[in-house]
Order: C-alpha cells, then structure tokens, then sequence
C-alpha cells in the first residue's frame, strides 16, 4: 500500500509540481527511506511520515503512551541523495521485543 501510494505521488507531482497522498489503516511501513529514495531517483525531494500505536512511557511515566511516529526526508545530491530517516523513539521490531542487542 505504501509503495503504491509513493508511487502515486511520483506520478502526480510530475504533472503538478507537488503532491500529498495519505494512507488510512497502517501504521508500520518498514524503513521509510525505502519510499522516499524512489521520488530522489526520479529528481525529487520526498518527505514520509508514519504514526504508530504508543510504544514508549514518557519522562517519569509507567505507560506507553508516545508511538515510535518515524519520519524521512530525502532530496537529490550532486553526488548522491541527502537523507535522513529516523524516529522520535528507540526502534521498535523483533529485536527490540525480544530484548537482543544485536
């Protein structure tokens, strides 16, 4: 759903200059740089974003109440693409849940 949505907006911005798409219903999209470096390759710049359910306790707090909520942008380079692609909290996927450090 995500690729297709990136894809949408590649296709729109090319004729418009701009374009937003949204997606309803998903809230793990995998490593969001994955999306944005298909507009880069196409001379564009991207920005993707992602919410997902709390993960993370607040300063002080017991309950998860901040989502991992992940966030990329990406923009052509002379060279190469100028990105950045984290989260506003630690990673959440298999490791993590399982407690491994690797």
């Amino acid at each position: 759903m995500a690729s297709r949505a990136m894809d949408t907006a590649i296709e729109r911005a090319a004729q418009n200059g701009s374009c937003t798409v949204s997606i309803r219903n998903t809230n793990h999209m995998g490593i969001l740089s994955f999306y944005a470096l298909k507009a880069v390759k196409r001379n564009m710049i991207a920005t993707v974003m992602c919410n997902t359910p709390p993960f993370v306790a607040a300063f002080g707090g017991a309950a998860p109440v901040i989502g991992t909520n992940p966030v990329c942008w990406a923009l052509p380079g002379p060279e190469f693409p100028i990105v950045m692609d984290m989260a506003i909290s630690p990673a959440r996927g298999a490791s993590v849940l399982r407690g491994s450090t690797e």
